[in-house]
């Protein structure tokens, strides 16, 4: 059996078979460059979404944390800022320290048609140095008695 293939493989030299030519190479080299520049750019793209996405989900977390800390809060609470490095982890409040990545800020306001003594909640995270808002949760919190 091993015989039959190497006198194939003889015969098949000798009769002028002698694989591709190097258009057919360079058009092969051509389509799989073109390939894979594609794909490389996929994977670009899908690095820059997934680090969004994961910026995006720290911050709701964070200003869902604030807002829960908010109506919770037995006394009166007013408006402010707080800094928060890439983990969110807390860094400071009174001026962003190196290494702030989110600003999170709150205010606490009566709201129109809500209750007496009752409060509109709003926290915004932004980015350090940027304007746009990453995440905004709106809540009230219900009137305590005196």
């Amino acid at each position: 059996m091993l015989v039959r293939r190497l006198q194939w493989l003889v015969t098949a030299m000798r009769t002028g078979s002698r694989g591709f030519s190097l258009v057919e190479v360079l058009i092969a080299t051509t389509i799989t460059v073109v390939a894979l520049a594609g794909l490389a750019q996929l994977f670009v793209i899908a690095a820059a979404a997934n680090r969004a996405a994961r910026m995006r989900t720290i911050a709701v977390l964070l200003a869902r944390d604030k807002m829960e800390e908010l109506r919770g809060a037995d006394d009166e609470i007013a408006g402010g800022a707080d800094f928060m490095n890439g983990r969110g982890e807390w860094l400071g409040g009174s001026t962003p320290p190196p290494g702030t990545v989110f600003v999170r800020r709150w205010s606490v306001s009566p709201g129109a048609g809500l209750p007496p003594r009752s409060r509109l909640l709003v926290v915004w995270i932004t980015q350090s140095g940027a304007s746009n808002e990453l995440a905004r949760l709106v809540g009230a919190r219900e009137g305590r008695s005196p």
